[in-house]
């Protein structure tokens, strides 16, 4: 995504007025990954309202726990004993 629109969300999240804007703004943030978690932390550092603050902490989790995810290799299955074999 572009340096702008980062920019744009991030202007609103932070000053905008109305709550569900600054829900919205976040949540598009979160979906952008690793990219948007400074960007998260800063909105989080000036937010006063708790239930944006934790909305912020949320998706930083999300953003960090989806690049886990991907550089995280598939779980192996073990080979289970056949049946009817001691």
């Amino acid at each position: 995504m572009s340096f702008a629109k980062i920019f744009e969300l991030k202007e609103t999240a932070k000053r905008s007025s109305k709550v569900d804007e600054k829900r919205n703004a976040i949540s598009e943030l979160a979906g952008l990954g690793t990219e948007a978690v400074s960007t998260l932390e800063e909105i989080r550092s000036v937010e006063v309202n708790d239930e944006i603050r934790q909305l912020c902490a949320e998706a930083i989790r999300k953003a960090r726990g989806a690049k886990e995810a991907n550089l995280k290799e598939p779980e192996k299955k073990t080979a289970e004993p056949e049946k009817g074999s001691k």
